[in-house]
Order: structure tokens, then sequence, then C-alpha cells
């Protein structure tokens, strides 16, 4: 026993050791010391190596010796008296630390310079079986997820070759390892180069590193992901294991109503796709996707804090990278022209059917309300709008809603019968007047508006911030300008862009802090700085970012990037949807007396538009500095004149309502 103990401390060195004396077993890091090892198959052999392995069943274990207590969280249990160490298991259902029996001289130290613990030290971090006894005692939450992991051969596998590692955020309020007999590690949740400089003190050829629950707590995960993965061996596998969207959150959007330190919800499709940007995806291959929900209470309400499986668990197994994987990047034809829109949508069977209903209104318009609350100059340009629409409806009741400040002038011209003043806006914007409350002003025009119903109801004002009031008259006709197919419920609208608000060219800058960068940099406020030479292995991303707005226009995106030294090409692409629509890529030629320029024609908005420059496999990347992105959208001229947009919504109006239909949505 005492030489079974020494091959396994025998993983750890002097200061950890040391430091398991004060510190929590969780919360130490079993830094593997020495690299190597043998290499395990990939592919088809690894397969072939799990169907030998024998089955880690969740029985309780028959052991040869004895043991020390076990950690408080797992009950004792009867064992048989000490044998030698050497001595055969009777069972091989047991996993009582499976690997590390044997472990390859490699990753053993010399036992004479390991520093032993102290007998409380022992009895304190003393490694349980992964047995049913251990199952048992867990939180049904784990347990789900504990069998769920054993129900698959690829888990069981790298459980039983070993070495182990189970990684933490420090966020995580638990102290203990889900699996007894991995090496723990915790890693710093609000600062990314601290825990990937944790995941990189880890030596190579781990059979298997498990990230229990701690994605959701990290500050950056793709470089994060794309180090745990390099420290496996090949046919090592990867397990992530996360909580639930819809069974531990239940919520939409950030933030979480269970854990406040939670900065991202994963479903499995989400955790999916991390994976897949951190990882080239010619070097994995996903040996098991599924959702634990073993004794979930899915009656209960989201007030309450349900047990039973919630998480999420995904194992990727590491593959060696295909001898035709350079020849990938070589192959690829990088294009600038954007990804052509299909031109119709895909129908979802699943989704209920909506159905618009268009029918002939018969009525005429015999009371029409206009409503124009702008301000002096604004309502003067309105003037051949009143004009057209009194000559085409000219037996209908025409009332007009305006500022008290145009009510003269209203009455003056002699087209309306009726003249409502209301003050929507402040006379004077530059004399700063109070006003009441938007809210309180739209209610206060819903009673002055209560109990007229008019056949026809026109809003002229170009911008779209007057346009609720509508919606407070009682009319079977609404009528006005829809810029962005913002108001459904409008009868006749108008969608014409406005020249002053929608055309107008813009510029500015996007500095460097708001994008993201791999670690082998020196990343400060106003630059992200790489000084040495460096040749991928693989495609890698080095900068990616902004994940900002771009309007509908042309633009043109300087890219602030020097070189400091030779000169040479960076790969490029600008991408949305979450990586999955190419807008453009290239090449981007990084020189000393001319900044590259891209060409990008946006045709609708994008919510969150991503750059990313990478480093191509075996294409030795030179040192250079990146200081953000500038970017230029010239003004265009698509709209028409405030005034001539009114005049063509009251042509639109008078053409409509002389051959009127209604519309319905079922």
């Amino acid at each position: 026993m005492a030489d079974r103990k020494q091959r396994w401390f025998g993983m750890l060195n002097g200061s950890t050791l040391r430091a398991l004396e004060t510190k929590p077993f969780t919360q130490t890091a079993r830094a593997f010391l020495t690299d190597g090892g043998p290499e395990r198959p990939a592919g088809d052999e690894a397969t072939e190596r799990r169907s030998g392995a024998p089955p880690l069943a969740a029985d309780p274990p028959q052991v040869e010796d004895a043991s020390p207590p076990p950690l408080a969280a797992a009950p004792s249990a009867e064992v048989a008296s000490p044998a030698p160490p050497a001595a055969p298991l009777r069972s091989q259902e047991a996993l009582p630390a499976p690997g590390f029996e044997e472990a390859p001289a490699e990753f053993v130290t010399e036992e004479s310079s390991v520093e032993l613990w102290s007998p409380a030290a022992q009895q304190l971090h003393e490694i349980p079986s992964l047995d049913g006894e251990w199952i048992a005692a867990k939180p049904l939450r784990e347990q789900s997820l504990l069998r769920l992991m054993l129900t698959h051969d690829a888990i069981r596998s790298a459980l039983s070759d070993g070495p182990v590692v189970e990684v933490r955020a420090s966020a995580d309020g638990r102290l203990d390892c889900l699996v007894p007999f991995a090496a723990a590690m915790e890693v710093n949740a609000n600062d990314s180069k601290e825990a990937q400089r944790a995941i990189r003190s880890l030596k190579n050829d781990i059979s298997m590193l498990f990230l229990h629950n701690a994605l959701q707590y990290l500050t950056e995960t793709r470089q994060f992901l794309g180090l745990c993965f390099s420290k496996l061996a090949i046919g090592g596998v990867l397990v992530i294991s996360v909580p639930h969207q819809f069974l531990y959150e239940r919520k939409l959007r950030l933030p979480s109503r269970r854990n406040r330190f939670h900065r991202r919800f994963y479903t499995s499709n989400v955790l999916l796709a991390d994976v897949e940007e951190a990882i080239d995806p010619s070097e994995f291959r996903v040996r098991f996707l599924g959702e634990s929900d073993a004794g979930y209470p899915y009656r209960e309400g989201l007030g309450g804090s349900p047990g039973g499986g919630q998480d999420i668990l995904l194992a990727v197994e590491r593959l060696e990278r295909p001898p035709w994987r350079g020849d990938m990047d070589n192959d690829e034809i990088w294009t600038g022209t954007p990804t052509k829109p299909p031109r119709f949508l895909p129908l979802d069977r699943k989704a209920p059917t909506q159905i618009r209903i268009i029918a002939p209104d018969p009525l005429a318009a015999k009371r029409i309300i206009l409503v124009k609350l702008d301000h002096r100059g604004d309502f003067m340009m309105a003037t051949q709008a009143f004009q057209t629409l009194r000559t085409g409806f000219e037996t209908a009741h025409l009332t007009l809603v305006c500022g008290s400040w145009n009510a003269a002038e209203a009455e003056r011209s002699g087209y309306f019968d009726e003249v409502i003043p209301f003050d929507f806006f402040a006379e004077d914007d530059s004399a700063r007047t109070e006003m009441p409350p938007r809210a309180a002003l739209i209610a206060e025009f819903g009673k002055r508006m209560a109990g007229k119903p008019y056949d026809l109801a026109i809003d002229l004002r170009l911008y779209d911030d007057t346009r609720e009031l509508l919606q407070k008259i009682e009319a079977r006709n609404r009528a006005g300008f829809d810029r962005y197919d913002a108001f459904p419920w409008l009868t006749i609208r108008l969608n014409t862009p406005s020249a002053s608000d929608d055309d107008r060219g813009e510029t500015g800058v996007i500095p460097a802090n708001v994008f993201h960068a791999s670690t082998a940099t020196g990343h400060k406020a106003y630059e992200i700085a790489f000084e040495e030479p460096f040749t991928p292995a693989g495609q890698q991303t080095l900068i990616w970012g902004p994940y900002q707005q771009l309007k509908p226009g042309r633009y043109q995106l300087e890219c602030l990037i020097d070189p400091l030294g030779d000169e040479f090409d960076l790969a490029f692409d600008i991408v949305k949807d979450h990586g999955t629509v190419t807008i453009a890529a290239g090449l981007l030629p990084v020189r000393r007396k001319a900044r590259p320029i891209i060409d990008l024609m946006v045709v609708e908005t994008i919510p969150e538009f991503e750059l990313r420059l990478f480093g191509r496999a075996a294409v030795p990347v030179k040192p250079f500095r990146f200081r953000g992105l500038r970017y230029t959208r010239p003004g265009v001229f698509r709209g028409v004149h405030q005034s001539e947009a009114m005049v063509l919504l009251a042509h639109l109006v008078q053409m409509r309502m002389h051959d009127a239909f209604t519309t319905e949505l079922v």
C-alpha cells in the first residue's frame, strides 16, 4: 500500500505536496513531472483498444488492501485485510485509481525525493474508488452526470487508462472532485491569462482532461479549450460538462437567476460550436454528446432550484493530425465576394402557419385625422401634403392634431375642418423646457382621442417617435412611414429611408482593446503586439472581434496593422451569425508604408460582425502589432426630401383609399 501511494503521489512535484498540507485537495493542481509516455493509437486503433478495456461498472469494488478512511463526502466501506501491493484485483469491475498501480516509469518520480504526507493529510486526502457507494453519496445532479459518463466506452476507457485531470473554476463553490482519483486543478475564472497559464503547467499525454462545469465561469473559452486539447495524448479524451440552459438556468438571457457568476448559457449546439471554433475539427472526433436529466423535476416552477440531472456532457477524442490537413489550407480559395443570400426563406413546417387575409373595404373615408406634431419648419414643409389630402378627399371631415404653436397657421390655411392642439414636443428644444414623461403624454393623447372614431388616421412625421400615437386613435385604417418594417399594424405604409438619418456617412475607429487575442501577445489598451516570430502547426486564430453592429452600406475597413520586422501576409475573414456566414475572406498584406483596406458591402444590418486574423499551418508569422480598425461608411443618396416623402405618402393614401382593402393576420 505504501508503494502504491508513492507511485500516485510521485505524479506531484514537491511544492505541490507541501501545499496539500494547507489547501483543500481540489485546489491543488497535479502537474505531471515528465513529458512523453506511451503514445496512444488514433482512430480505429483507439476504438479497438477501448473494446478490450475492462468494464467500469458502478458496482462496489472488492480490493485486496485496506485504505485509510475515505473523504467525508463518501461513506465508509468494508475492505479486506492488507495484501502485497502487487497482488491483482479480484474483480475487473473495480476502479481503485486505475492505471496508477502500474504507472509507466516515465510518469513516476524517484521515490526517495517524494515528500510524504503526514498521517492527517493522508486521511484527509485519501482517494476512494469510483464505486456505487461513492456515486450514491453524491447529490442527485452529480449522480446523474457520473452515471451518464460511465455509460460510454470512450469515457470509461480514458478513466481506466489514466492519468485523469479534473479542472474546476475558482468561482465554483464545490470542494471535492466528481472523479475521486483524478488530479484536481482549479483555474482563475476572472483572469484568462492565469487560467491558461495553469493549463500550460500540465505535462502532455493526459488520458482524460475533465472540464467539470467550468466554461460558464471563464472570461475566455476559445484559447482555453485549445490549450486543454493540446495536453491530451493521441487517443486521449477531453470531457466537458456545463449546465443546461433549459434545465439549470431556465432563462433565455443573462444574467443567471441561480448563479450570478455565470458568464454564458449553454445548449448542446452552443457547446459543440465553441469546441469547433477552438479546435481544428480534423484533429478530433465527437465520441459522445448527451444531456443529463435523470430525476429532473420538470414540473417545478421557475422560482425553485430543481435537483436531478441538468447538465450537458461532451466527449471528444484527440486524433493524430491527418497528413492531408495542410493541403486543405493551400487548396483554399480566398475570395472577397460576399456570401450570396438565398432568394427564398426556408420553410419551417413545424412552425404555426400564419395566414394574411386581404379583403375589399367598401366603406368610404368620411372622417380623417392627420397627426403632424413637428416644429414650425417641418410643419411648413407639409403644406403640399395637406393640399393633396384636401383635394383627394373633398367631402371628408378633416381633423388635424398639431403643436399649439402651429394651430393658428393651420386654421388660416383652410384645409382643415377641425384643429386639435397637442404639445408632444417642446416648442423650442434649445430652451430645455421641462416636459412630462413620454408615457404620460401618450396616455393623455389617448384620453383626448377617446370616443372619436375615424375612418382613416395618418401620421405625417417621417421619424418613428410619434407612430405609437396612431394606436390610441380609433380608426379603421392607419397610415404612416415605416422605414424598418417595425409597424406591421399600419394599413398603409411607405418604406422610404430618411436622407438625414439613414443615408448620412460615418467614420470611426474600433480600438484594439475591444478585440481578443491569443495569449502569446502583449495585449495593451491601445495595441496587440506579437513580438516574436512563430510558425503555427495548424490554422490558429490570432486576433478576433469586435462583435459590433454594421448598418447597411458600403464600408472601407482600414486594418491598423504594422510589421515589427519583415513584411508578410496574414489570412483574414469577416463573418457573422457566430461564424456560420462568411462575408469576406482573403490575405491581408502587412506592409510598412501602406495599411490594408477591406472593401465591404453590407446589404442588411449585421448585429455583430467578427474580424478574424489567422496564422496558417506551416506558414511563418512575423512580428507585428495591431491597433484596431478604422471604418468609413460614405454617405449615400437614397431617400427623398422630407417634403417629397410626405407628398408621396399623401398620394399613396389617396390611391389606396379609393380602391381600399383591409388586411388581417390569422
